[in-house]
């Protein structure tokens, strides 16, 4: 009967009209779907400091915790190259970095490629962490509170703080909040608070500073002020799972610091790390979506103060509320709950960063450096610029591509301090450079001035080369640092002389290569021609009626047809290594022109000829 009944029902639904149908609630994708959701732990040892289990053990138990990413921060030494990417996955990833110890305190660095040189005489910790973002990495103190007793913090606050953020939360057996510890990461958490207040966005984060892969999950090590791999664990919400990605997230702020409770929480659809931008007054929906270990507390926290705060019971939960941004603001959330055991403290905590809300009048953006140049120092480039005009500038993000067209503005390349940028780069491939200068609050301007590496090869005897770039000096001893030659010529259309410098000749009528100018240099063995400059917004060559040896000096690719339309040309030559007399071959209309190629152009009358980038 049943059974007949449920066909019966059935039928009776699907004669409704569909007009008539109920329509189900749509409901909004997560503002968090759009993010790779990661498990980390940012501080840990092993044997090439003070740990006691190598690195493969470390990934092992890190991996067995469900982390999919560790940093190891040995003091004073980054873990062998290779050593630490042996353990990578598809699933998993081990970054380098390092513990910078000093007496005044300690930071970790973050994705650092090597050794950073330790504070001591008139080396600061401002400069140690300099070296780790000139690498491409991160910086954040260590457990600021932690030596010797409460109250004692790292004693650096104030003077060297061009750190990314901090510890909010060590592995110290715990959440410290009981009679017999030094409440470090309470005071590490309002610390956090009063720097966020002053107008600094620093990130909170949450490391285990394990030295024992044997170390219990849910406690860690009281008596030795050591936590255990992955308690307590920073999530971070990834655009893609690699070390950019990962760098990225904890530089943002896209982060939720936890040893236990899941957590996400946005405001009017932005999430930790994200900006805001409404009108004041505006009432804000703030969401809660999570799990809580047992029963335990929610709660909303606008500029250090508590405005909400529900109690959940263990399990899932999900709670909403609103906000009203009457001024500029930051917005975090916290899950909270009390453990009474005497050797544990509080456990079961989550923090998640803060969304940043911005009231009319708008921050602006910095006003952008100028003058960005670049030059060779041996084997590496060095970019300098003049600073930004603006007060409140923090930072310079540096990016870098392969192409003027590949630049991707999300993943910062490098971050630089002073005006001036330093990598070992002569690897023998092009480099472009964008510089963009970062405020207090995170604000970055938008200006894509570049400057760049470029590669060009050199094969013994004659090679056609050219200068695509403003160099900082464009002398023949400069400009041809990375070869070997005897001799350099270059044709002036003008006089129609040639102008030659001769490698230990008293005098030569030679003495400096343009940009814009092609030259034939006489190479004693193969190598590489490498120079660094600026990219010139436009250059203008002028041609003389007859053969011109000029560069192509565009950062964009362009057959020959595009480069020289509305120049009166009638034939062009280039470089060919394999010709056996005058190295040189004929250039077809639709040939695609390589930034920086040599070229002979060959015009029936006097003319101009424009580059744009």
């Amino acid at each position: 009967m049943r059974a007949a009944a449920a066909i019966l029902l059935g039928a009776l639904l699907l004669a409704i009209p569909a007009a008539t149908a109920p329509l189900a609630r749509e409901q909004p994708a997560s503002p968090y779907a759009a993010f790779l959701p990661s498990r980390g732990d940012t501080h840990m040892h092993s044997p090439y400091s003070s740990g006691t289990e190598p690195i493969s053990a470390l990934a092992a138990v890190a991996q067995q915790r469900n982390l999919s990413w560790i940093v190891i921060t040995d003091h004073a030494s980054a873990p062998p190259p290779g050593e630490c990417e042996a353990e990578d996955t598809p699933t998993f990833l081990c970054l380098r970095g390092q513990e910078i110890t000093e007496s005044g305190g300690h930071v970790t660095a973050l994705g650092i490629v090597t050794n950073l040189t330790t504070p001591s005489g008139g080396f600061t910790m401002g400069d140690a962490m300099e070296q780790g973002y000139q690498q491409g990495g991160l910086a954040f103190v260590a457990h600021p509170f932690v030596e010797p007793a409460a109250g004692i913090p790292y004693s650096y606050f104030g003077t060297h703080e061009n750190y990314t953020g901090l510890e909010i939360y060590h592995g110290w057996a715990g959440w410290n909040d009981n009679p017999i510890t030094t409440q470090m990461d309470e005071l590490a958490l309002q610390k956090w608070d009063a720097l966020l207040n002053s107008g600094r966005r620093v990130v909170g984060i949450g490391a285990s500073d394990s030295h024992n892969a044997s170390h219990s999950w849910d406690q860690g090590d009281l008596f030795t002020r050591r936590g255990a791999v992955g308690y307590p664990q920073t999530r971070a919400y990834l655009r893609e799972f690699s070390q950019r990605g990962i760098l990225e997230a904890l530089g943002r702020g896209r982060v939720l610091v936890t040893d236990g409770p899941d957590l996400e929480f946005d405001v009017a659809g932005a999430i930790p790390g994200d900006d805001l931008r409404v009108a004041a007054g505006t009432s804000l929906a703030v969401n809660f979506t999570g799990a809580a270990n047992v029963s335990s507390t929610v709660r909303l926290i606008v500029n250090a103060s508590e405005v909400f705060s529900q109690a959940v019971a263990a399990g899932p939960f999900s709670l909403s509320t609103t906000y009203t941004a009457n001024g500029d603001s930051w917005v975090r959330a916290e899950v909270r709950s009390y453990n009474s055991n005497l050797f544990k403290g509080e456990t079961y905590l989550a923090f998640a960063n803060p969304v940043y809300v911005d009231v009319p009048p708008f921050d602006d953006p910095p006003s952008p450096p100028q003058n960005l140049r670049a030059r060779l120092e041996g084997n590496d480039v060095v970019l300098v610029w003049d600073p930004s005009p603006s007060a409140d500038v923090a930072y310079y993000a540096v990016y870098r591509a392969g192409t003027p067209a590949s630049f991707d503005f999300t993943y910062r390349h490098a971050r630089a301090y002073n005006a001036e940028w330093r990598a070992a780069a002569v690897d023998g491939q092009d480099h472009y450079y964008v510089v963009r200068a970062v405020d207090r609050m995170g604000h970055e301007e938008n200006n894509t001035a570049l400057a760049a590496k470029l590669t060009f090869p050199v094969v013994p005897g004659p090679n056609l080369l050219g200068v695509p770039l403003e160099l900082a000096n464009h002398s023949i001893a400069s400009a041809l640092q990375t070869v070997s030659y005897t001799a350099v010529r270059r044709h002036d259309a003008v006089s129609g002389d040639w102008l030659a410098y001769i490698a230990g000749k008293p005098s030569n009528d030679l003495a400096l290569l343009p940009p814009g100018s092609g030259f034939w240099v006489n190479a004693t063995a193969p190598g590489e021609f490498v120079i660094a400059g600026r990219m010139l917004p436009a250059v203008s060559l002028s041609l003389k009626a007859g053969w011109n040896l000029v560069t192509y000096a565009s950062p964009s690719p362009r057959t020959l047809a595009a480069a020289l339309a509305g120049v009166p040309y009638d034939r062009v030559e280039a470089f060919d290594a394999t010709e056996g007399t005058y190295r040189l071959r004929a250039v077809s209309e639709a040939e695609v022109l390589a930034p920086g190629q040599a070229l002979w152009v060959r015009t029936a009358s006097d003319a101009t000829w424009t580059l744009s980038p």
